[in-house]
């Protein structure tokens, strides 16, 4: 009878330790490298609506002198791009984020609920540079 217990109290625990993980998304064109004043965007489909989404950006420096600015931007359909609304959706400061000449650097966004199927960052450059732009999302039901 202790076994099936011990079984039993073990398979729940695993059962409920799968629950609570979230996974982390690689946004799609992470990687790309930004030169000079050109513009790259990171984006990723949200499958369903969670209560938060961060979106975690990574600048890398390559050469020069690394500027710019990375906004964060929401799609209902994935073709028209507006900039998040700080008062209604971000938690943790503006939509942008002006990346600095240092050797790596990044940002957390946390957006409240999911208002939009779409999400990108995009950095444009700024002078004689190159970095590389990296984009994380981790999705979450629990609060």
């Amino acid at each position: 009878m202790k076994k099936y217990i011990f079984l039993l109290s073990f398979a729940l625990l695993l059962v409920c330790g799968s629950f609570a993980q979230s996974t982390v998304f690689t946004m799609v064109s992470s990687g790309d490298t930004v030169v000079n004043t050109a513009n790259k965007v990171c984006s990723l489909k949200v499958a369903k609506t969670y209560r938060s989404t961060t979106i975690q950006v990574v600048i890398t420096k390559v050469s020069g002198t690394v500027a710019g600015t990375v906004t964060m931007q929401g799609s209902l359909d994935g073709v028209t791009w507006m900039t998040l609304d700080t008062a209604c959706m971000l938690t943790d400061g503006p939509a942008t984020f002006v990346a600095t000449n240092v050797a790596s650097q990044s940002k957390a966004f946390i957006i409240d609920g999911s208002p939009y199927f779409w999400y990108r960052a995009s950095y444009t450059g700024s002078g004689t540079m190159a970095a590389i732009i990296s984009a994380f999302v981790l999705p979450r039901e629990d609060h």
